[in-house]
């Protein structure tokens, strides 16, 4: 019934009854036995061992979930997640099986869901309990059978030094560049997906844990992007299922940050600008805070784009959107030389 290679009592002659404290039946379904053992020092100690009786256990697991040798803290833990740690510092801060040191405050800002896309930003308060308070600030743009773009941001007054965890399925193997990770099913499979993140920083790939469910851990590979960053710097992720992706480039322009994605038959845009400000690079004039556009890799010709927060779009000197107002969001996709359909979305102020 004990993991005797874990156990604090039996493997390090280290006192502890957690278990026997939780154990909720009466008479105690756990119980302790005086043992003496030799510790890692060779110094001789007494300490107190659990043994279970089977007649009197009734399954519930309060053991299992008090046990302070286990993984349930790192599977709370904001390393665990998808996310970034600060300082080393995660978001939130356990405090034993059923309570919290710190617990981090989420603020949705938009959440925007269109046919063609979907879009989510907001931000959360678990680092502002650091010496320099740290607000992150994580945008997630979804393009529709295509990629996913995340923008992670910081609003501070110091650099700090991040890590960006992408925990990977564990049928997946990892190369990795430093600015990217290539994904493939297996040792001698093909590339399936890839990862590009962009910032002043470095991928690296080390073994990790999964957890598919209550007492389900699993190995895995774990693709870690570590940079300093500074008030309102941001480090731009590119997720990209499939192979259809040849390359992405990224360039900063006075106005913002600018990605190239060249696919086999498109090349796309994907501009970061300044609110209010107007960005006019690469034949795009547009006030959009976010612009994402898709040209024909063969002749140049729009295909679709994508816009939010903005009134104003040009793409190669020709008016793909403009509106008197600001408007919260613009998708459109360009049907024939005639005109264009609007992807049951009506910009909205």
């Amino acid at each position: 019934f004990y993991d005797r290679g874990r156990c604090l009592p039996w493997a390090m002659a280290t006192e502890c009854i957690v278990c026997e404290e939780w154990c909720p039946t009466s008479p105690k379904a756990i119980y302790l036995r005086a043992a003496e053992v030799y510790n890692a020092d060779g110094d001789l100690k007494q300490v107190r061992r659990p043994h279970v009786d089977p007649e009197r256990c009734i399954g519930c697991g309060a053991c299992e979930y008090a046990c302070p040798v286990q993984d349930r803290d790192y599977f709370r833990s904001t390393e665990a997640h998808n996310t970034l740690t600060v300082d080393g510092a995660g978001a939130s801060l356990p405090a034993g099986p059923f309570g919290w040191w710190h617990i981090a405050t989420a603020s949705p800002e938009t959440w925007i869901s269109d046919p063609s896309f979907d879009y989510f930003a907001g931000t959360h308060d678990g680092f502002e309990r650091l010496e320099d308070s740290v607000t992150h600030r994580r945008e997630v743009l979804f393009l529709k059978g295509n990629y996913w773009v995340l923008r992670d941001t910081l609003s501070c007054k110091a650099a700090h030094e991040v890590a960006l965890h992408f925990h990977l399925d564990p049928s997946l193997t990892a190369s990795h560049l430093p600015d990217s990770l290539e994904l493939r099913p297996g040792e001698a499979g093909r590339p399936c997906a890839s990862v590009a993140t962009f910032g002043p920083g470095h991928f690296l790939v080390r073994s990790g844990r999964i957890s598919r469910g209550y007492g389900r851990e699993v190995e895995g590979l774990v693709g870690i992007f570590t940079a300093s960053l500074e008030h309102g710097h941001s480090l731009v992720s590119l997720v990209i299922p499939g192979v259809g992706i040849e390359e992405v480039e990224y360039s900063e322009v006075e106005q913002g940050r600018l990605f190239q994605v060249v696919c086999r038959s498109y090349e796309d845009t994907l501009s970061f600008g300044s609110s209010g400000d107007m960005l006019r690079t690469l034949g795009i004039e547009t006030d959009f805070q976010i612009v994402w556009i898709r040209r024909s890799k063969s002749t140049g010709r729009l295909h679709q784009f994508v816009g939010i927060q903005g009134s104003r779009l040009l793409v190669d000197k020709h008016v793909a959107f403009e509106a008197v107002d600001t408007v919260d969001h613009v998708a459109e996709r360009i049907v024939s030389e005639a005109g264009t359909v609007t992807d049951a979305n009506d910009p909205s102020p």
